[in-house]
């Protein structure tokens, strides 16, 4: 699991470095948005949502290997 938390760790990483470097007064116009201006904000939020989904499901990962009760 660790490998792939860290590939998703290092795209989401870049997909903010992204956001931050594109970010202006109108937002980030995406062709992958189909042109849409998109709000920068709600793309990091959603970044950070994603990460901590990482970080609980690998953290549930290494308490069941571990023989720790999540409950």
């Amino acid at each position: 699991m660790s490998e792939i938390a860290d590939f998703l760790r290092a795209r989401y990483a870049e997909d903010a470095t992204a956001v931050r470097a594109n970010w202006n007064r109108d937002g980030i116009t995406s062709e992958r948005y189909h042109g849409t201006p998109i709000d920068p904000a709600r793309l990091l939020e959603d970044l950070e949502a994603k990460l901590a989904l990482v970080d609980t499901f690998e953290g549930f990962l290494h308490d069941s290997e571990a023989g720790i009760d999540p409950c």
